[in-house]
């Protein structure tokens, strides 16, 4: 029994070590540019289906402005639809500001303010969106797993 605790202790030991040193090369401000330029990337390329490929995880929880819940499935199939679209109307194009990235080990939390910004009779219509994500590194690459977008209120100060 003894030689069983003993060999136990060993392998616990052995994990904490392997477990500290992977939590030891993870640098926080590289994984914060890592995710600002992903974001920056993905606004960018709203349009481009590799790109929403790219950024959200399989199993994606996405909870949009106006009060819908779904996957990844169904933000690929929008994809798949608009391209098939002959509508020549441009959509918004999109930035953020106020960005807060939180990295925790192989998970990261970010929330920012959304601005959409489309074409209109009159120049520009500016709307603008409250914006949460949780990522996970998978593989390396940083996923979005929840997603949470709210219009923003008129008179609300991010």
């Amino acid at each position: 029994m003894k030689q069983l605790h003993i060999s136990l202790s060993g392998l616990f030991a052995l994990i904490l070590i392997v477990f500290l040193s992977s939590c030891s090369r993870i640098n926080p401000q590289q994984e914060k540019a890592d995710l600002t330029e992903l974001l920056d990337e993905f606004l960018t390329n709203v349009d481009d289906p590799d790109m929403h490929n790219r950024l959200w995880a399989e199993d994606l929880i996405y909870t949009g402005s106006a009060g819908t819940r779904h996957g990844k499935d169904v933000i690929m199939d929008g994809m798949m639809d608009s391209e098939s679209d002959t509508a020549e109307s441009a959509g918004p194009a999109y930035s953020f500001d106020n960005l807060q990235v939180k990295i925790f080990g192989n998970t990261a939390a970010l929330t920012f303010r959304l601005i959409a910004e489309s074409p209109s009779e009159s120049g520009v219509d500016t709307s603008y969106y409250l914006n949460s994500g949780f990522f996970e590194k998978r593989n390396g690459l940083w996923k979005a797993v929840v997603w949470q977008a709210t219009r923003m209120a008129e008179s609300s100060e991010d």
